[in-house]
């Protein structure tokens, strides 16, 4: 459970920082590509899932717009997935 948790929390912290421009093509979301990130600082290619109904993608527009930045020095981990 608690690595579910934990996978939940990185795709949503992957978005958060994955998408900070609102600027998108068309000004609309059009698709969410995730895969198993190789390396910190670069995205692997080889996607294992995509997202295209509006419905996921208005989820992780949700969880986007929504979340709130924390002040401070950050330990972060390499993450799991590339967003």
């Amino acid at each position: 459970m608690r690595t579910h948790r934990f996978i939940a929390m990185s795709l949503l912290a992957s978005v958060v920082l994955g998408c900070m421009n609102e600027e998108l093509a068309g000004g609309k979301l059009a698709k969410i590509s995730i895969s198993n990130s190789v390396e910190f600082g670069s995205v692997h290619s080889a996607f294992m899932k995509e997202y295209k109904e509006e419905d996921s993608l208005n989820l992780f527009h949700e969880g986007k717009t929504t979340a709130v930045r924390n002040e401070g020095i950050v330990n972060m981990a390499a993450p799991q997935f590339d967003v």
